[in-house]
């Protein structure tokens, strides 16, 4: 929920699952914007924002 993989140690990329406390299931979103909204959350979580990443994943396209 923190995007942690470790106590100090992060995991975020577009191939890392978390435990999304939103839906109470793991989850694995391999969109680029989920890997930009992991690293800005862990890095909070990193300097001391405890705030558990939840997003509603969702998806664009031009196609």
């Amino acid at each position: 929920m923190l995007c942690q993989a470790a106590a100090g140690l992060c995991a975020v990329g577009d191939v890392a699952s978390w435990q999304n406390p939103r839906f109470g299931t793991r989850v694995q979103v391999g969109h680029r914007m989920n890997a930009t909204e992991r690293a800005i959350a862990a890095a909070g979580n990193l300097f001391g924002d405890a705030t558990p990443f939840a997003p509603v994943p969702c998806f664009w396209t031009h196609q």
